[in-house]
C-alpha cells in the first residue's frame, strides 16, 4: 500500500489560487494554502506527477515534520524524531538551504539552521550506524519555516527550481520567468483555439510556454527530478508516469503562435529554445517593429512583456512606449491585451486603465499583469492612477494613494475637485525670505535686580513682643483653691436642676455631683432596679423561681406544689402518693411475690426437677420414659391425626395461641408497666406499717 505524503509547492506571491486549480486538474488533492505555498497529499507517484507536469510552481517539497519549537531542545528533539532515512541515503549529503523566521522565540536563523543540520545527523548516524556521514552522494537540500513557535520543515523533492524547464539555453537580457509566463496565459484565459501574439518576444518564453500548453506537453519531460534518486522512490512508476506524460502530447494540434523583435539576436534565441522545446514548428518568428504590426484575425490575444526601463532602456522611453502601445490599441479592437510590466500606473500612459492588475511578488521583484479582456473598449473606463514623478535627483516622489473604486463622490452625485498636486502648490518661503523675528538686543531690556525697589527686610518689621514684656498669666497657686467635694455646702431644700454633664466624685453635695449608683438612688430618681428588687408592677417578670404562682411559668419539677407538679420519683413521693414500692420495701400484701427461694412453700413456685418430689417432678427425658409415656414422635413420623398443632401463623384463628402484649384487646392483654398505668388502676395505698415477712418455707 503506497503511504501518503503530505507536500506544499512554492509558487510567486499572488499565484497561489493558479497553482491550486492547476494541482486539482492533476488530479490531487489540495488541502489548504498560505502566501507563496499550496499544500496538498499524495503518495510518491502523485509527487512525481506534480514536479513533471506543474507549470507554475518553482518547487515541491514534502513535509517531512511540523511541530510546536518555542526553544533550541524543542527544536532538536523533535527533528530528530522524524525518519529521515527514507529520505537520506547514507552518503547523501544534508543542506539547509532556507531558514524563514517570523513572530518566533527562536529568532537566530544561523542557530536554528545549526540545531536543526546537527539533529538530522544524529538520526542518520544512530540509523545507520556510523560516527562521521561521508557526505559523498547526492545533495538533499531541507528548508525550515519557523512562524509564531510553529516548525514546518520541508524537504526539496525538485532539485533544481521548477522553471528551468531545460530548453532556455539561449537567453537574453531581462528575460520573464518561464513560471511567470504561464501564469500570465492561466491568468488570460487563452486556450490552443485564440491566436496569440506578442510583438516583445524576447527569447520567446511566452509563445513557447503557449505552445506546450496548447500541445500538452509536460514541462519537466526534459528534466530529471531530486526524489527520483532518494530511498523511497519507486523507479518503475516514476518511468510509468513520465510515459504517460508522454503519450498525452498532442503531435496534430493547429496553434496561432506569432512573435515579433526588433532585435535579431533575440530572435535568434527565440528560434533555438523552441527547437529545444520541441515546439519550434508551432511558432512563427518576425523581425518586426510593435507599431507596425496589423491584426492577422478579427479576435485574439496580445500578451506581451515589454521594456521596464531598468535594464533596456531608461524609464522615459518604457512610458514613451506604453503611450505608443496605448495608440496601437485601437487596430486589435475586439482582442484581448495582456502587459507585464513593473508599474502599477500603466494605464495611465496606455490612456485606459486595466480591467483586472494581478500583483506577483516574483523573488525580491514586483511585477503587474494589467489585463485588458476582449471587450474592454465598451465598458466603463477605471479611473487613472496618478504615476510616479521623480525629482531632480532622480529619488522618486510618489503620488497620494487612490481610493480603490476611484474617488469619493460628493453629495450632489459629481466627482470632487482634483486636489493639487505639489508642483501646484505656492512654494513655501525659504528662511532667507522671512521677515526676521526681533532679536533680543532689540526688545527692551527687563529692568536689573538692582533697579527693582528693594523688597522690605526683616530689620524694618516692628519687632514683636518678646515674652519678658508680656503681663504674666495668673500662676496655679495664685488662684483661689476650690473646694473639695466634701466641703462644699449641701442644698437642704430643694434640689437645683440636675447638670447635664457627668462629672465624677463621691463627696459632692447632691446638686454638685454625679448622679449616684443606681442602688444608692431614691426610689424616684434612680433606674429601674433589677429585675429581682423591683415590685412586681414595676419590674419585668422574675425568672422562674421567683414568680407566684398564678404570674410565673410552672417552676421544676421538684419545687412545684403537689398539685402543680408531675409526681415525684418513686423513691421521693409520700406514701399515698407514690407508685408502689420497690419489690424489698412493699407490705406481704402489696408486693410481688418474693424470689424463689424466699417465698413460703405455699407460695412459692415448684423446686427445680431434680428436688422435686417423685410425683411433683417433671416427666423424664424422652429417652428414659416409658414407652407409653415418651413423647409423641417427630413431626414427620407422625400419624396425620397425631401430630403436633400448625406453627402459629398456619393455624386457624380459633386455633392459634393468643398474640403478643401489643397486639392482644385491652381486656385480654398483661397489666402495663407501673409507669405506663393510669391511676385508677394502680393499688391502692397503705397508710399503715408494712406487715412483717412470712417466715421463709423451708422443704
Amino acid at each position: 500500500m503506497e503511504v501518503t505524503h503530505r507536500a506544499f509547492a512554492l509558487c510567486a506571491l499572488g499565484l497561489e489560487k493558479v497553482l491550486s486549480n492547476e494541482i486539482e486538474r492533476l488530479g490531487l488533492k489540495t488541502a489548504g494554502r498560505a502566501p507563496g505555498r499550496v499544500w496538498f497529499e499524495a503518495d510518491p507517484k502523485g509527487l512525481f506527477r506534480a514536479n513533471l507536469c506543474l507549470r507554475t510552481a518553482e518547487r515541491v517539497l514534502v513535509e517531512a515534520a511540523s511541530f510546536k519549537a518555542a526553544d533550541f531542545d524543542a527544536l532538536f528533539d523533535s527533528s530528530k524524531k522524524v525518519a529521515w532515512e527514507q529520505f537520506f541515503a547514507k552518503e547523501d549529503k544534508l543542506v539547509i538551504e532556507r531558514v524563514r523566521i517570523r513572530d518566533s522565540q527562536l529568532d537566530a536563523q544561523t542557530s536554528v539552521q545549526s540545531v536543526v543540520h546537527k539533529a538530522i545527523y544524529e538520526r542518520l548516524g544512530e540509523v545507520y550506524a556510523l560516527d562521521h556521514l561521508p557526505e559523498t552522494g547526492k545533495e538533499r537540500s531541507v528548508r525550515v519555516y519557523l512562524e509564531e513557535n510553529e516548525c514546518l520543515i520541508g524537504l526539496d523533492l525538485s532539485g533544481d527550481a521548477l522553471h528551468k524547464r531545460g530548453y532556455r539555453k539561449s537567453t537574453v537580457e531581462a528575460p520573464l520567468k518561464e513560471t511567470i509566463a504561464a501564469a500570465c496565459l492561466f491568468l488570460a484565459g487563452w486556450n490552443r483555439r485564440i491566436p496569440l501574439l506578442d510583438p516583445f518576444c524576447g527569447s520567446g518564453t511566452i509563445l513557447i510556454e503557449a505552445a506546450l500548453l496548447g500541445a500538452e506537453m509536460a514541462p519537466g519531460l526534459t528534466r530529471s527530478f531530486a526524489m527520483e534518486t532518494m530511498p523511497f522512490a519507486d523507479e518503475a512508476s516514476f518511468e510509468a508516469e513520465r510515459a504517460a506524460a508522454r503519450a498525452r502530447v498532442r503531435t496534430d494540434v493547429e496553434l496561432s503562435l506569432s512573435g515579433s523583435d526588433i532585435d535579431e539576436s533575440a530572435l535568434a534565441a527565440a528560434r533555438a529554445n523552441a527547437e529545444l522545446a520541441g515546439v519550434a514548428q508551432l511558432i512563427d518568428f518576425d523581425h518586426i517593429r510593435a507599431e507596425k504590426l496589423e491584426p492577422e484575425a478579427p479576435m485574439g490575444y496580445i500578451i506581451t512583456d515589454p521594456p521596464y526601463g531598468n535594464r533596456l532602456g531608461t524609464e522615459d522611453e518604457a512610458l514613451d512606449l506604453y503611450k505608443r502601445l496605448g495608440e496601437m490599441a485601437p487596430r486589435y479592437k475586439g482582442w484581448g491585451l495582456g502587459f507585464v510590466t513593473n508599474r502599477q500606473d500603466f494605464g495611465t500612459s496606455f490612456g485606459r486603465r486595466a480591467i483586472a492588475e494581478h500583483k506577483i511578488l516574483n523573488g525580491a521583484e514586483e511585477q503587474w499583469f494589467h489585463w485588458y479582456a476582449p471587450g474592454y473598449e465598451d465598458k466603463e473606463a477605471r479611473p487613472l492612477l496618478v504615476p510616479e514623478t521623480k525629482d531632480e535627483a532622480g529619488e522618486a516622489e510618489h503620488a497620494p494613494k487612490v481610493r480603490k473604486g476611484g474617488p469619493r463622490r460628493d453629495k450632489s452625485g459629481g466627482d470632487r475637485p482634483a486636489r493639487p498636486s505639489y508642483g501646484d502648490k505656492p512654494p513655501r518661503p525659504i528662511y532667507g525670505d522671512r521677515p526676521s523675528r526681533p532679536s533680543y538686543g532689540d526688545k527692551p531690556p527687563r529692568p536689573s535686580y538692582g533697579d527693582r525697589p528693594p523688597r522690605p527686610s526683616y530689620g524694618d518689621k516692628p519687632p514683636r513682643p518678646s515674652y519678658g514684656d508680656r503681663p504674666p498669666r495668673p500662676s496655679y497657686g495664685d488662684r483661689p483653691p476650690r473646694p473639695s467635694y466634701g466641703d462644699r455646702p449641701r442644698f437642704e431644700k430643694e434640689r437645683p436642676p440636675r447638670r447635664e454633664a457627668y462629672r465624677p466624685g463621691g463627696d459632692r453635695p447632691s446638686g454638685d455631683r454625679p448622679r449616684p449608683s443606681y442602688g444608692d438612688r431614691p426610689s424616684g430618681d434612680r433606674p429601674r432596679p433589677s429585675y429581682g428588687d423591683r415590685p412586681t408592677g414595676d419590674r419585668p417578670r422574675p425568672s422562674y423561681g421567683d414568680r407566684p404562682s398564678d404570674d410565673r411559668p410552672r417552676p421544676s419539677y421538684g419545687d412545684r406544689p403537689s398539685g402543680d407538679r408531675p409526681r415525684p420519683s418513686y423513691g421521693d413521693r409520700p406514701s399515698g402518693d407514690r407508685l408502689r414500692p420497690s419489690y424489698g420495701d412493699r407490705p406481704s400484701g402489696d408486693r410481688p411475690r418474693p424470689s424463689y427461694g424466699d417465698r413460703p412453700s405455699g407460695d412459692r413456685p415448684r423446686p427445680s426437677y431434680g428436688d422435686r418430689p417423685s410425683g411433683d417432678r417433671p416427666r423424664p427425658s424422652y429417652g428414659d420414659r416409658p414407652s407409653g409415656d415418651r413423647p409423641r414422635p417427630s413431626y414427620g413420623d407422625r400419624p396425620s391425626g397425631d401430630r403436633p398443632r400448625p406453627s402459629y401463623g398456619d393455624r386457624p384463628s380459633g386455633d392459634r395461641p393468643r398474640p403478643s402484649y401489643g397486639d392482644r384487646p385491652s381486656g385480654d392483654r398483661p397489666r402495663p408497666s407501673y409507669g405506663d398505668r393510669p391511676r385508677t388502676d394502680r393499688p391502692p395505698r397503705r397508710d399503715g406499717p408494712r406487715p412483717p415477712r412470712p417466715p421463709r418455707r423451708e422443704d
